[in-house]
């Protein structure tokens, strides 16, 4: 790789880390509306199972933060992970929405905001099929 190509390529590191980063601020609030939600007793399931949202939450974070801080992510096809992501993000908040009740409603929102991270970085297609797997 030139000078030039390594320059480019940490520029757009840069760039997928900040992207991610800001993704991280939509799992927070996230983590605040699971326990404000248990706390007033409108999780409608266990204590446990409200842990297991954060871990699992924390946990598929910590691997995309891992993939990229080494570099891993640039040998995949798709080095910004956006639809692996998109796709994480939405299950978790599928798995979200079936304790939360009667705020499930306005919850359904974050899926348009999860769906936005993908808008300008996916193609067409790939975009329609990650869209379609949060239906």
């Amino acid at each position: 790789m030139t000078d030039m190509d390594t320059a480019t390529q940490a520029k757009f590191q840069r760039l997928r880390m900040q992207r991610f980063l800001m993704a991280q601020l939509n799992y927070a609030i996230t983590y605040v509306v699971i326990v404000t939600t248990w706390l007033f007793g409108e999780y409608h399931g266990t204590e446990l199972q409200a842990l297991s949202h954060i871990l699992l939450g924390l946990g598929t974070q910590g691997v995309f933060f891992w993939l990229l801080i080494s570099n891993i992510n640039l040998k995949f096809r798709d080095p910004s992970m956006t639809a692996a992501q998109i796709v994480v993000a939405s299950l978790l908040l599928t798995y979200m929405l079936v304790y939360v009740g009667e705020l499930r409603g306005s919850m359904t929102t974050i899926y348009a905001i999860i769906l936005l991270f993908g808008v300008f970085q996916l193609s067409r297609r790939d975009f329609g099929v990650v869209a379609s797997s949060t239906v």
